[in-house]
C-alpha cells in the first residue's frame, strides 16, 4: 500500500522538483543574493502592508461574485436546454402517440377481418391516460408501463437533458438505470465520432454515463392532452355516442385523436456549483424590501450537491394519422 502511496505522489513531487530547479534558475539569472539576516526580519517588515490587506480583503468578494457570474451563466444554459428538451419530447409525442408500436399495448381491432384496422389502436396511449388530466412520468412509472410510447416521449426528455447534467459520480445515482433506454452506448459512439481525440481519455465514457444516470433519475416528463370534442370542431374519438353495434366506433379516454394537442412539460433537477449553491441555500441574504427569500427554498441538499427545479413546456398536435372514425355533429 505504501508503494502505492508513492507512485500516486510521484506527479506531484515531480512538479515541485521542477519548479524549485525553475526557481533556482531565476534566481542566478537575476543575480540575487541569499541574506538571511534579511530573511529573519522579513516578519516584522510593514513595506505593502495596506495593499495586502486590501487584496486580503477583496479577493473572496471577488471570488464570489466571479462564481455566480459562472452559475448564472450555466443557469441561463439550463433554462435553454429545458426548453429545448420540452420541445423535443412534444415533438416525440407528436411522432410515437399514432405510431404502431410493437409493446404490450399493440392490439388491431379488424372487425371485418380483411386485414385492415377499423380502429385507432395507433392513436392509443395506455390505459388511465384521460384528456385533460395530467400524467406525470418518471423513470420507475415509464420503465414499469411497458409502453413504447412513452418510453421515446421520456427518453427524449431525459437525452436532451443529459449535457446538463454533472459528470461527476454522485452517491445517490444508479448507474445500474442506463439499461434501461440503452442509449450510454450510442451517446459514446456518436462523442468519439465528433471528437476522435477522446479516445485516449478512459473517464469520458465514464463521464457520459454518469451524466445519463443524473438525467434519467432526475427529470420528469408531465404529459397532458385534449380530446376535441364536436362542440367545439369535429372529433375522431366521438364522446356521448353509442356505437355498441359498431366498435371501432366506440369513445376511448386513452385515444389521442388526430390534430388533438399534446402539452409536454419537462421538470429538471439542476445541479448547481457547490460555492453558489450553498450559499444560496444557506439563507444568509435578507431582502431590502423585507420581503421573506424566495431563492433559498428552492434549492434543494443532496448528498453534498445543490440542485434547483427548471421547467419548461411545449405543446403539439397529433398530425401523424388520420383517424377512420366518421365527422360526428353534437346534434345526431
Amino acid at each position: 500500500m505504501h508503494r502505492a502511496v508513492v507512485h500516486a505522489c510521484f506527479p506531484c513531487l515531480a512538479a515541485l522538483a521542477v519548479a524549485f530547479l525553475v526557481a533556482v534558475l531565476v534566481v542566478r539569472l537575476s543575480g540575487a543574493r541569499f541574506n538571511l539576516p534579511r530573511l529573519r526580519s522579513l516578519h516584522s517588515c510593514q513595506d505593502g502592508g495596506v495593499q495586502s490587506l486590501a487584496f486580503v480583503l477583496a479577493l473572496p468578494l471577488f471570488l464570489m461574485i466571479v462564481m455566480f457570474i459562472v452559475q448564472v451563466s450555466q443557469l441561463m444554459v439550463g433554462i435553454m436546454v429545458v426548453n429545448y428538451a420540452a420541445y423535443a419530447s412534444a415533438r416525440a409525442a407528436s411522432v410515437w402517440i399514432p405510431a404502431l408500436v410493437d409493446d404490450r399495448d399493440f392490439m388491431i381491432l379488424d372487425v371485418d377481418g380483411d386485414g385492415d384496422a377499423e380502429d385507432d389502436s395507433q392513436n392509443k396511449l395506455p390505459i388511465g391516460f384521460e384528456p385533460g388530466v395530467a400524467t406525470t412520468l418518471d423513470l420507475q412509472n415509464v420503465s414499469s408501463s411497458g409502453s413504447g410510447k412513452l418510453e421515446k416521449i421520456f427518453s427524449a426528455a431525459v437525452l436532451a437533458c443529459a449535457p446538463i447534467a454533472p459528470s461527476r459520480a454522485l452517491a445517490s445515482v444508479d448507474r445500474s438505470v442506463l439499461d434501461s433506454i440503452g442509449a450510454d452506448e450510442v451517446m459514446r459512439e456518436v462523442y468519439t465520432r465528433l471528437a476522435p481525440s477522446s479516445t485516449s481519455n478512459s473517464r469520458i465514457g465514464q463521464r457520459i454515463d454518469n451524466k445519463l444516470a443524473y438525467s434519467l433519475q432526475n427529470t420528469r416528463v408531465t404529459l397532458l392532452f385534449e380530446d376535441k370534442n364536436s362542440s367545439t370542431g369535429p372529433t375522431y374519438n366521438p364522446q356521448g355516442h353509442d356505437w355498441g353495434w359498431q366498435p371501432q366506433f366506440a369513445y376511448y379516454p386513452n385515444e389521442v385523436g388526430w390534430e388533438d394537442p399534446v402539452t409536454i412539460t419537462v421538470t429538471h433537477d439542476f445541479a448547481l456549483l457547490p460555492g453558489a449553491g450553498g450559499f444560496l441555500a444557506a439563507r444568509l441574504l435578507n431582502r431590502a424590501d423585507g420581503r421573506e427569500d424566495r431563492v433559498s427554498p428552492r434549492i434543494a441538499t443532496r448528498d453534498g450537491f445543490y440542485s434547483t427545479r427548471l421547467q419548461a413546456s411545449a405543446t403539439m398536435t397529433i398530425e401523424g394519422i388520420q383517424s377512420v372514425k366518421p365527422y360526428i355533429h353534437e346534434d345526431w
